[in-house]
């Protein structure tokens, strides 16, 4: 099986993030019949449980992982395709900042992403002081990622500066 394609939407604070990964889901769910499973850090409060809930209050259903242990995920994914008895096309994550920095979270994601999965990730890049927010990685760049941001051009230009690999 082809290893899968990363997708990132990364933004600023209210840079309509979720918004944009939920109508990603919507679209390819509804034009290209694929099959999403939409997952979180369960240390999201601000959409509730199980929901992931954009600024101008469009929500939709996730699943909560946990923060320090996002492997319960690949758990998860097994789970909802022996219920629904067929395989996802995508695996969407929303506000990855939120999984610890040593929790392995990348790992998680190349894990998918060698089983064939598609990955859809939103999350804030800089925090408020402008340092890298939420999990850290370094790799090699073989995962093929395509990057959306979101917000301004320039906050885009200067996250995309900024990117540095360092351990956490």
């Amino acid at each position: 099986m082809p290893r899968g394609e990363l997708k990132l939407i990364i933004g600023n604070m209210f840079g309509n993030k979720t918004g944009r990964l939920i109508l990603e889901i919507e679209t390819l769910r509804q034009f290209g019949k694929r099959r999403v499973l939409v997952l979180k850090p369960d240390t999201d409060t601000r959409s509730g449980e199980c929901l992931i809930r954009d600024y101008h209050g469009k929500s939709m259903e996730a699943f909560d992982v946990p923060a320090r242990d996002p492997w319960v995920a690949l758990r998860i994914v097994r789970e909802k395709e022996a219920e629904a008895g067929s395989r996802f096309n995508l695996i969407a994550f929303d506000e990855v900042q939120f999984f610890a920095p040593d929790s392995g979270f990348f790992r998680v994601v190349d894990e998918l992403l060698e089983r064939g999965y598609g990955v859809l990730a939103s999350g804030l890049a800089l925090d408020f002081k402008g340092d890298l927010s939420g999990p850290r990685c370094c790799s090699s760049g073989s995962a093929g990622a395509t990057t959306t941001a979101s917000g301004s051009p320039r906050f885009a230009r200067n996250a995309a500066r900024r990117r540095r690999c360092r351990s956490a």
